[in-house]
């Protein structure tokens, strides 16, 4: 397996640990504003919506920039591909 290749995985598990996290974090915001809620606090409410929003822009940006990177690689020619032809 050539070093892109292998760059190519480590992207692809990072962008599935990224993506992940993400969403149990989401999902532990959206818990948190639900408990807010019945509380009827509206710091809470501000507060869960604010990290929901973060985690949100976070993981958009990280998986932009991951799959720009992978792009890059698969951009790239492999030279041992030509001699296996």
């Amino acid at each position: 397996m050539g070093t892109e290749a292998s760059r190519a995985k480590r992207l692809r598990a990072s962008l599935r640990l990224i993506s992940a996290v993400a969403i149990i974090g989401i999902v532990a915001a959206a818990v948190w504003f639900v408990f807010a809620a019945v509380a009827e606090s509206g710091g809470q409410l501000a507060a869960a919506s604010t990290t929901a929003a973060g985690l949100g822009a976070g993981w958009s940006a990280a998986f932009a920039a991951v799959k720009t990177q992978l792009k890059s690689i698969d951009a790239v020619p492999d030279p041992g591909a030509a001699s296996h032809a």
